[in-house]
């Protein structure tokens, strides 16, 4: 049994932010190993800015690195905006299929007053009205075209109790488009659950599958990380909230692994929780994994005392026992 358990970075990184801030958080990288994009770049991350949870400014943004610990503004950001103040955009993916890239991210509807009331009645208070799986593609990360919507839920539907709307979605490319999501009836509920589909363009993607998943006893599954390792398996890293609290209480991170992407069980320790007393002590959020020549590589999300968001990076080498290989978001 794999036992990771990861160290707190004692510093946040700097992001450049389009609002000025430098707060985001929901990173999601790609690494290459000989090409360089941009001409002189090895890593790719997407975020969005969240000052002071602010999601005004959650709108899908690119950085550049050669270390994946110092990033650069180089394009013009955010890459995509919410079209007004009922909107929100948030939780993006990046995948890169060889040719293009492919930035997924979700586009969520409030809704109006008698919707707000209606969630209300059915102690739904966070639920959205509408939630939009939307992407975005570009050969240079400089020039990009139009959204695209992939498929949306909810609506009028919303008004019913036992409809979920999906959220964070995790897209891996290895000749097919694999997506990845989760499913809720909002940030302060129980009950979420894992879903997935397919495609073979990006575009169109198959039915919906409910998945099965083992979670620690007590946590609720919120946002997901997935990547295929080189060896055909599949890891998670899942950020988790206690039943009893809601999506803003984060306190740990844990690995998941599954041997075709369907099944998935969690390792009981998380890999990650919150710090004592430092940029990441109040709570965690969706993070993303790569593993490259033996070490696990992790950019978190992490918020302060002051409700400031960063991101941060970590790792650990890996067991000798295990061979070498990596995770598809290494390009090589």
């Amino acid at each position: 049994m794999l036992h990771l358990k990861l160290e707190n970075s004692r510093f946040f990184l700097g992001t450049p932010t389009y609002d000025g801030s430098g707060q985001a958080l929901h990173p999601d990288v790609i690494f290459f190993e000989k090409k360089r994009v941009l001409g002189r770049y090895r890593y790719v991350m997407v975020l969005t800015p969240y000052p002071f949870s602010s999601e005004e400014f959650e709108n899908p943004s690119i950085l550049f690195s050669n270390n994946g610990l110092e990033w650069f503004n180089e394009v013009e950001n955010p890459i995509v905006r919410a079209l007004g103040g009922n909107e929100v955009l948030s939780d993006p993916d990046i995948v890169y299929d060889g040719e293009r890239f492919y930035l997924y991210y979700l586009r969520q509807r409030r809704g109006g007053v008698l919707f707000r009331k209606a969630r209300a009645l059915m102690k739904q208070y966070t639920k959205m009205y509408l939630a939009s799986l939307e992407v975005v593609l570009s050969r240079d990360l400089v020039e990009w075209s139009k959204p695209r919507v992939l498929f949306s839920e909810g609506g009028l539907s919303s008004f019913l109790p036992n409809v979920m709307l999906p959220a964070s979605p995790a897209v891996v490319f290895d000749g097919l488009f694999k997506m990845w999501y989760v499913k809720t009836f909002g940030c302060t509920n129980a009950g979420n659950k894992l879903y997935y589909r397919e495609s073979r363009d990006g575009f169109h993607w198959g039915r919906a599958r409910e998945l099965e998943i083992t979670l620690p006893r007590g946590e609720v599954l919120w946002h997901i990380d997935v990547q295929k390792l080189s060896n055909g398996y599949y890891w998670m890293v899942a950020a988790c909230h206690p039943e009893e609290t809601h999506c803003g209480d984060i306190r740990n991170l844990y690995l998941a692994y599954s041997s075709d992407g369907y099944r998935w069980f969690t390792y009981s320790e998380p890999i990650l929780s919150v710090s004592s007393g430092s940029w990441d002590c109040l709570s965690l959020y969706r993070s993303t994994l790569m593993v490259y020549d033996h070490i696990f590589h992790l950019w978190y999300s992490g918020e302060s005392e002051s409700g400031e968001w960063h991101i941060g990076y970590t790792s650990c080498k890996l067991p000798n026992t295990l061979p070498s290989f990596r995770t598809l978001n290494v390009v090589r």
